[in-house]
């Protein structure tokens, strides 16, 4: 998953790379996901125009250990983790009865 997911954002970033300076759109993040890619570390994708990216892990050790490689600042640019779960059900449908006024459709 995280190879794929890896390739399928350095495409879309080779998509946008003329417009944000390369593939990823901050110079920090493309020096840490090069660090990090020398350190076996695949899956960091660009989310949007960035700067956040997303790195995907097998477990919540396996999280912390890509945390750990990640330092607080590159050339003097903070670097923020965040470390959350999928949600890992499927989705729910429900339909609003018109009776209840608000309208909302889910």
């Amino acid at each position: 998953f995280a190879t794929a997911l890896e390739a399928y954002g350095d495409s879309v970033g080779s998509f946008y790379a003329a417009e944000q300076g390369d593939i990823f759109a901050h110079p920090a993040i493309r020096k840490l996901v090069q660090q990090l890619r020398k350190e076996n570390i695949a899956g960091a994708a660009q989310s949007s125009w960035g700067p956040g990216i997303c790195i995907p892990s097998c477990s919540a050790e396996h999280a912390q250990w890509i945390t750990s490689m990640i330092p607080p600042a590159i050339d003097g640019t903070p670097l923020a983790v965040t470390v959350c779960e999928p949600m890992n059900v499927g989705a729910t449908l429900m339909t609003i009865s018109p009776e209840s006024g608000s309208g909302v459709r889910a």
